[in-house]
């Protein structure tokens, strides 16, 4: 089974087709199109196998100057880590935790979707 089919199949139960879920979260609309902005710019998501089973991240990277972005997003969605590389002078936001790819970020793009060639991948 491919990985879109996969992700298509465990992800129904999830979909949104509105806002309400990060509307009762506090999360404004305002916020939730700038997040996606960043992960146009800034993001990636990156899926791996390990032996014998899938790994997900989802990152953005910033520079160290702006780790206030990086921890405002974090305590928005209560999900992730923030890192700092200081030999790479930069921070991210790191999503590992299937569970929050699956019902947190991944539902997120569909009522505000990625305009660059990131869309393709999502």
């Amino acid at each position: 089974m491919g990985f879109y089919q996969f992700f298509t199949i465990s992800n129904k139960k999830y979909e949104i087709s509105n806002t309400d879920n990060f509307k009762l979260a506090g999360i404004s609309n305002d916020f939730l199109f700038l997040f996606a902005g960043f992960t146009d710019a800034e993001g990636n998501l990156l899926i791996t196998l390990d032996r014998s089973f899938i790994k997900f991240r989802f990152k953005i990277t910033l520079h160290r100057d702006d780790i206030k972005v990086i921890n405002i997003i974090k305590s928005k969605f209560k999900i992730g880590i923030v890192t700092e590389e200081n030999s790479r002078n930069c921070c991210c936001f790191i999503v590992e935790k299937h569970a929050d790819i699956k019902n947190v970020i991944s539902p997120l793009f569909k009522p505000f979707p990625l305009h660059t060639s990131k869309k393709l991948y999502f």
